[in-house]
């Protein structure tokens, strides 16, 4: 008790020396990237978009900084900055909040330039049709009689459809489709639909003129699919081989009951989902590709260029920060990756960069929470020298309406390892998005979830010190962690060295959901042959630079070494 009483006691004193003199401005940062407080080092820790009813509580849960979430009717901009003054607390500012009478408050940190702009621009569909020898091509809104009742969410046109609309059944699945259309040349064609993903909707019951009446199977896959919001996702479906007509030929649609649910074997859904964009026979093989094209943000760098101007015209030494998504990263949104290009202007016209990632409420796959880490890691790497950068994890369930109705909010061992993951690989900011969706919810957190995250902050905040100001070039090496978990770059282990007070400090993570006995090498070691397992109680041997340890599932160490 009494080497951690002293090392706890070291690092609060520690946070307290100044950096520079006097006469700089309230908050700056320090060449490395480190956020400054007259002088002294700062880790943000946050929560995204909370009304100041809420301050008290966030406080309670070690938050030190909030950005804004309600309406300036509901939450004046002035009161609720002069409540955070008063609670010892900063606010994150949206652009448009900006004006003589808030630049300057001392309770701000930063404005707030950009949120998520990086969102790709859903592209026009445009076929390449230049491959295609002889081929129909047939709108699926244009029906020569339907019966089918299309509702709302589908109704809604989209230029990721072929003609901006397609036809779609209720959620009866009631309803009939005839297309009437003539063949020049009669033979043999390849028939394809682009429809909604058939991994997700209903099977069809089709007929082509007299032919007998056939159903797809629910194996059947699409290719080319395209995700375009509320739930909806469009791609070509093949359904074989069909003899046309010459002249007159008459294709029948209808609906087949139990909705798909992504996998052939799972009971299939009672509410039907079922559209088709467009009909296409061919003399060809295969559909036809989409014309490629080149991805452009939802907002331009420009936008975020001119808020930036508009804050350094008012405050120069104002601080400024963006929010990306992760799609800069992972394999989530391959097909609408951005150039880039984009990203070095996101980052260029910001003083801070940060960027969230919500694996498991987001995308229901909590194996791919070693990806936080990595994630930030990247974005480092993008970073220009002393940009920092700052990292949002997840701690709510959010009730996404798109997810699966099993997925869950993270645990606490998961949010935990997420915060340390993200400053193990190099953040100088953690954010936590506390929100719920379906009902709305400014807080959703389980109470163990609370525990953790008063405890977790309790531990960032003592070690503010070491994690923004403890930069080093001194390297570390870890050994014996080798997995062979994709998402997790073949490491079981994410750490990082800080150099500060005359210490090493290593923090570490397990990011997998096994037991490993990972061997850290310390490059230019310090004198001392142990090291304090902080908050444990105990010492490992240090043997020329290198000591190893067991860590269980998710677990979280830091070492100090005098």
């Amino acid at each position: 008790m009494g080497n951690n009483f002293i090392l706890v006691l070291i690092l609060l004193i520690s946070w307290t020396i100044p950096v520079m003199g006097a006469g700089a401005p309230r908050v700056r940062l320090a060449e490395n990237g480190a956020v400054l407080i007259d002088d002294r080092p700062f880790l943000p820790i946050f929560v995204w978009a909370q009304p100041s009813k809420l301050l008290e509580f966030h406080k309670a849960l070690g938050i030190n900084t909030i950005h804004p979430g309600d309406t300036e009717e509901k939450d004046p901009t002035l009161a609720y900055l002069d409540r955070l003054h008063r609670h010892g607390m900063f606010g994150l500012l949206g652009i448009e909040k900006l004006n003589d009478k808030t630049k300057g408050h001392p309770a701000l940190l930063a404005w707030t330039v950009e949120h998520e702009p990086d969102i790709a621009q859903k592209p026009a569909y445009v076929p390449d049709l230049s491959g295609q020898k002889r081929f129909i091509w047939i709108e699926g809104e244009d029906a020569t009689e339907s019966t089918f009742k299309q509702p709302a969410w589908l109704e809604r046109p989209s230029d990721v459809l072929s003609g901006r609309r397609w036809l779609g059944a209720g959620k009866d699945g009631v309803g009939r489709a005839v297309y009437k259309f003539n063949a020049e040349t009669a033979g043999s064609y390849h028939l394809w639909l682009r429809e909604f993903n058939k991994t997700w909707a209903n099977p069809t019951i089709w007929a082509l003129n007299d032919s007998r009446a056939q159903t797809t199977s629910r194996t059947l896959g699409a290719k080319e699919v395209v995700n375009f919001g509320a739930g909806r996702g469009v791609g070509w479906a093949y359904y074989g081989r069909v003899q046309l007509l010459q002249g007159r030929n008459t294709l029948f649609l209808e609906v087949a009951p139990g909705r798909t649910l992504g996998k052939s074997e799972k009971e299939p859904g009672k509410e039907a989902i079922w559209a088709v964009d467009t009909i296409f026979f061919t003399m060809n093989k295969t559909y036809p590709p989409a014309k490629p094209v080149t991805l452009k943000p939802t907002r331009l760098p420009s936008v975020q260029k001119a808020n930036y101007d508009k804050v350094k015209r008012l405050d120069r030494k104002a601080l400024t920060w963006n929010i990306l998504t992760a799609r800069f990263f992972g394999r989530y949104h391959e097909a609408q990756k951005l150039p880039m290009k984009y990203y070095r202007q996101f980052l260029k016209w910001t003083d801070i960069v940060s960027f969230d990632h919500y694996p498991v409420t987001g995308w229901n796959k909590p194996n791919r929470l070693p990806e936080v880490g990595l994630a930030t890691r990247q974005l480092v790497g993008m970073a220009r020298k002393g940009q920092p950068v700052w990292t949002i994890i997840e701690a709510s369930d959010q009730d996404l309406s798109w997810t699966p109705k099993n997925t869950r909010g993270p645990t606490p061992a998961e949010m935990r390892a997420s915060a340390w993951m993200a400053i193990a690989n190099g953040a100088k900011g953690i954010g936590y998005f506390t929100i719920a969706f379906n009902p709305f919810r400014w807080i959703n957190l389980p109470e163990e979830i609370q525990e953790e995250m008063r405890r977790t902050n309790s531990e960032l905040t003592a070690l503010t010190g070491p994690i923004v100001m403890g930069d080093t070039d001194k390297r570390l090496t870890i050994v014996n962690d080798s997995t062979g978990a994709k998402d997790a770059a073949g490491h079981s282990i994410q750490a990082i060295r800080k150099e500060y007070g005359g210490r090493t400090y290593i923090i570490a993570v397990n990011v997998m959901r096994k037991v490993v006995n990972p061997i850290f090498k310390l490059q230019q070691p310090p004198a001392g042959n142990k090291a304090t397992v902080w908050k444990e109680e105990r010492t490992v041997e240090v043997d020329n630079g290198a000591f190893t340890d067991a860590f269980q599932p998710l677990a979280v160490r830091v070492y100090v070494i005098n």
